[in-house]
């Protein structure tokens, strides 16, 4: 391991930056990779996209890692090649593609064309051949009549976790394996692992086989032989030649008996370089086809939409090009002349920017209300109170959207303000228009209905929880205009998801069950869960007593002292001091799991003991000193979040400490 990562980082610098670079990828090798890799990955009508979104995945780190000047991917067409025909059983064990993968192929090929990369595929012939000729027709292109480099030889990469793929390695091709993490095979590297040239890994595999391709070999023969006849001997026709110099009589005769199948085998695994139509085009004409060119965005952005590959809509959207005019309030008597306008008004968005993930415990440092798209208002609190705020934010005539007003209700009521006037919560809509979604955040929302990028807002705390200034987070002029962006973006949002509530019969829902539900829910969590702490420093000290009390017994009946909470320690006192039976391994050796422990009981009672101690420690660290550690400082209460949004059977679900399970 140690080797193979320190090769792959002197290979990578050996690279020479100067040459022009080709990489070739083994389309159906990266797909069956991605497609083990992600599992249950689907749009919200239950189309499999697992494939396709890790196959852009490795598509993208490779094109980001290796900046390739050109690029190729290949796949294999269905139906028999001319192996098959020399063959018939070749791949016979090898298993059909899944459904849901194959479904997946024209998709992924959708998505190579947006990106405006070649792809090559021919009948009777597998992607390896593929490979094979582009490799061959370009490692010359940079070589003079006599074989001497000079300015601009191609460098190219091939892509794959196939084996075969190794005879093709020379001073202008290297091998790309995505299963050893992309470590670079290059002539040494092969040596290293194989002890034979790049030619001569063919003739291993004449002997040893293949079994993932159902290549025969000859019986008996592995690996380790195979590389130990050919290192010997050379080559396959050497080694049948010569098979009577074999000392082993067993190796001997099979090699005999199966020489034909050997030389089979060969010809099974050789690549063919002169897959007709490549091999024949001119090289300009190539390069040309696999040159890397600008991707077409608009069409990626289609079809990442098609497919609800959000993370990747957010990365091709630019930044947002609504322009919001932001007016800053920071002084009392603006803000007091401001909040009579604003009390005018019957509609309102609000955005408030806190200190703080948790309500409870934040401070607010500002405020923006949009009520105009493309205006906003931003009340900066460095000078001036929250408070001012109280005529509009409890102005139930004044109907205010936002996005999570759960979360602002309490904020404020911890703040003194009862925000009233709740009309339109951005968040909750979009839970009920798809439930199954695995966030919700207001950036994720503007990006799908509004095609728009929110900027990213800068960090507002330092360690340890203590508010900072709203002026330190960059400056109060890029907060503001982030507060007030979000803020008309909740406005814009607000016309939309309406519409699409009316329209699937969830308004009502909407209106009359979960809008109300949003004072219910802030006033349980503003009331809190009072705990009788006294009783719980009580517990905690005879929790305490005894565990000291269950610690001295353990050593004694162990003769030593140990960490009781380290399994490794504990699987040494057990197992080998005590000689205790070894009941379950795990991989890093013998379990002592409860289960263990339990039926190790009735054998030696320091297992009993070590329940006991396990169960008591439990309690006091989880539950006990746990509780005590989630007390408000202010209200020594506990502090829960009851959400609405997020997986739950038709109850809302609990964070910070579950108090409903």
């Amino acid at each position: 391991m140690l080797y193979a990562f320190l090769y792959h980082k002197i290979n990578s610098l050996m690279i020479d930056s100067t040459k022009k670079r080709v990489l070739l990828i083994d389309g159906n090798s990266f797909c069956y990779r991605a497609f083990y890799a992600i599992r249950n990955l689907s749009t919200s009508s239950g189309v499999p996209t697992n494939a396709v979104f890790g196959f852009i995945s490795i598509l993208n780190k490779l094109l980001s890692e290796h900046k390739p000047h050109y690029l190729a991917v290949s796949f294999d067409l269905k139906g028999p090649t001319f192996r098959h025909k020399r063959f018939v059983d070749y791949k016979l064990k090898r298993r059909p593609m899944p459904d849901e993968l194959s479904a997946q192929m024209p998709v992924i090929k959708k998505v190579l064309s947006a990106y405006r990369i070649g792809i090559f595929e021919k009948e009777g012939y597998e992607a390896d051949d593929i490979l094979a000729t582009l490799a061959k027709r370009l490692a010359s292109c940079g070589l003079s009549p006599k074989g001497q480099a000079y300015p601009g030889e191609l460098e190219i990469l091939i892509a794959t976790g196939d084996k075969d793929i190794l005879q093709l390695v020379g001073r202008n091709i290297k091998v790309l394996n995505p299963q050893k993490d992309n470590l670079i095979l290059d002539e040494a590297w092969v040596k290293k692992r194989y002890g034979v040239t790049p030619e001569q890994i063919v003739e291993i595999m004449a002997l040893a086989g293949d079994a993932s391709d159902n290549i025969p070999g000859v019986p008996g023969i592995g690996e380790a032989t195979a590389i130990e006849l050919i290192k010997r001997f050379g080559t396959l026709e050497v080694v049948l030649a010569n098979v009577d110099k074999i000392e082993n009589k067993v190796r001997r005769a099979k090699i005999k008996e199966f020489s034909e199948q050997a030389r089979m085998s060969r010809e099974l695994v050789v690549l063919d370089s002169n897959v007709p139509q490549m091999a024949q085009r001119g090289t300009a004409d190539l390069l040309e086809h696999l040159k890397m060119k600008e991707a077409d965005n608009e069409k990626l952005l289609e079809l990442f939409k098609e497919l609800e590959f959000k993370s990747l809509i957010r990365d091709l959207t630019p930044e947002s090009k609504v322009t919001v005019e932001c007016k800053i309030i920071s002084h009392p008597d603006e803000a007091k002349e401001v909040i009579k306008k604003l009390q005018g008004l019957k509609n309102v968005a609000v955005h408030f920017w806190p200190s703080d993930y948790e309500p409870m415990r934040a401070e607010i440092l500002g405020a923006a209300f949009s009520f105009e798209e493309g205006k906003s208002l931003f009340f900066s609190f460095s000078q001036i109170p929250p408070d001012v705020l109280k005529p509009v934010l409890e102005n139930r005539n004044i109907k205010k959207s936002g996005h999570d007003l759960k979360y602002l209700k309490v904020l404020l009521s911890n703040h003194g303000i009862d925000l009233q006037g709740i009309s339109f919560d951005t968040m909750l809509a979009a839970y009920l228009l798809e439930p199954d979604r695995a966030r919700y955040r207001l950036a994720d929302l503007a990006l799908e209905y509004l095609n728009c990028k929110l900027p990213a807002r800068p960090a507002l705390s330092v360690a340890g929880g203590e508010a900072r200034p709203l002026s330190s987070a960059g400056t109060e002029r890029e907060a503001a205009e982030i507060c007030c962006q979000n803020a008309n973006t909740t406005l814009r949002l607000v016309n939309i998801l309406q519409k699409l509530l009316r329209q699937k019969n969830l308004l009502d829902l909407f209106q009359n069950i979960e809008l109300p539900l949003i004072d219910v829910l802030a006033d349980m969590e503003k009331e809190g869960v009072s705990l009788d702490k006294d009783l719980l420093l009580h517990l905690s000290s005879n929790f305490e007593k005894r565990l000291k009390t269950l610690t001295s017994d353990i050593y004694e009946m162990t003769g030593e002292s140990f960490n009781i909470n380290s399994p490794k320690q504990l699987s040494v006192i057990l197992f080998e001091k005590l000689k205790l039976p070894r009941i379950k391994r795990t991989k890093t050796g013998s379990s002592t799991d409860t289960e263990v422990l339990q039926r190790l009981g009735s054998m030696h009672p320091v297992a009993n003991t070590l329940l006991e101690f396990r169960e008591l420690s439990k309690l006091k660290s989880t539950y006990i000193d746990g509780l005590m550690k989630l007390l408000h400082p202010r209200t020594r209460k506990i502090h829960a979040s009851f959400n609405q949004v997020g997986p739950g059977a038709g109850k809302p679900a609990c964070s910070r400490t579950n108090l409903i399970e």
